[in-house]
């Protein structure tokens, strides 16, 4: 079984510009939320259980998905404040739905659009043997996005807040050993972010690892790439 958390409790607030409705991944893209595409790409690579992690109009996701779809479980974990990403990941990795799986689990942001190789990615974080591996992705021209610096053996040593050109950036695609971050946790407030606290932690003590994916990516956070999501999902489906 392999098991993906979909983060999908942010307010969304860089799009209210668009006048959308329900929580950001439930944005529209040719009548279908783009939270359905995101899910379905990843139940075609194996995923068969998946935990979606809401907040702002958690009604409108659950509505829309109930607790199976396409023929995959779902189960949700309601923020019912703002935890930031790093306490919504401490809030689900200690669901008990997640107790009786395996060990690994594979989770992303809901507004991120990252054709990833699963079995890539998957075969990276064997070799890397690090709790957790990132799916990252080179840029040429990055105005926008923190940059990575990666090293020998695929080891992430540290993360920048400021964009550079040439460089990796963090796709907000993480494989993690569940046991791990239980542990890790403990030691973490209830509300905080995993970039800034969790991650930048983990890379000065030298366990993260990069997985090298240079494919499609789009944060649809931002109304110029959401107006752009709907040519790079037609031309996956097509």
């Amino acid at each position: 079984m392999k098991q993906i958390l979909i983060l999908a409790g942010g307010l969304g607030t860089r799009l209210k510009s668009l006048a959308l409705e329900g929580p950001k991944p439930m944005a529209p893209v040719n009548g279908k939320p783009f939270l359905a595409y995101l899910i379905d790409y990843w139940i075609n690579q194996g995923i068969s259980l998946i935990g979606i992690s809401t907040g702002y109009k958690s009604e409108y996701i659950k509505e829309y998905f109930g607790n199976i779809y396409n023929k995959t479980k779902i189960f949700y974990i309601e923020e019912l404040e703002l935890l930031g990403t790093g306490g919504a990941i401490k809030k689900a990795i200690n669901e008990k739905k997640f107790y009786c799986t395996e060990d690994n689990l594979i989770i992303i942001n809901g507004d991120t659009w990252f054709e990833i190789s699963l079995s890539k990615f998957l075969a990276d974080y064997q070799i890397n043997k690090n709790p957790i591996t990132i799916a990252v992705k080179y840029l040429d021209q990055n105005n926008r996005y923190g940059s990575i610096k990666i090293v020998h053996n695929n080891l992430i040593e540290n993360f920048s807040n400021s964009p550079i050109n040439n460089s990796f950036i963090n796709g907000g695609c993480y494989l993690i050993n569940k046991n791990f971050f239980i542990n890790y946790f403990k030691n973490l407030p209830e509300k905080f972010s995993f970039e800034e606290i969790a991650l930048k932690d983990l890379a000065n003590k030298g366990f993260i690892s990069a997985s090298v994916q240079n494919v499609n990516f789009l944060d649809i956070g931002v109304p110029e790439d959401y107006k752009k999501v709907n040519t790079i999902i037609n031309i996956k489906l097509n």
